[in-house]
């Protein structure tokens, strides 16, 4: 059942003549492919059987982003964030890598003091202090993107 819920998941009014065209060999992988590599074959047969609408879901999908953060009446903060595959990603490599950071101190210091998300919230916290004492012309990170190009284009 996972596995059609995956395939329902991309496949719109517009694709359902290429999926007419491709089911047998879907439902092939499907039988075939771990559930986790089975999606990741849905999504690159869904980017060759619509490539517009792959650009469309991609907008869709950052139109959705954001955060809400508000202070509580006893002075604490809480939020909720919704991100976007690519500024997610960004967000949570550099979280991870900070957090890890911090984790290893605490290990050279004889004692794990924090959760996990105690050390993430320290973590951000820290985000926020770079950024705040960053100079104007700091280096920004380099940019994250994937390309995804068929074989006859790869091999001209």
């Amino acid at each position: 059942m996972q596995r059609a819920d995956a395939i329902d998941q991309v496949i719109g009014r517009d694709e359902l003549r290429v999926f007419a065209r491709d089911e047998q060999l879907l439902v092939d992988q499907a039988a075939r492919l771990r559930f986790s590599a089975f999606t990741k074959a849905v999504k690159y047969w869904y980017e060759l059987a619509d490539p517009d609408g792959t650009d469309r879901d991609a907008e869709a999908r950052r139109e959705r982003r954001g955060l809400h953060w508000s202070q509580s009446i006893g002075g604490m903060w809480f939020g909720n964030v919704t991100g976007d595959p690519i500024g997610g990603t960004i967000v949570h490599d550099e979280l991870a890598r900070l957090e890890q950071q911090l984790y290893h101190q605490e290990q050279r210091e004889g004692a794990i003091t924090r959760t996990g998300a105690q050390r993430r919230f320290d973590a951000l916290v820290e985000m926020a202090t770079r950024s705040r004492t960053a100079p104007a012309d700091g280096k920004r990170p380099a940019p994250l993107f994937t390309v995804l190009v068929g074989y006859e284009t790869f091999h001209g």
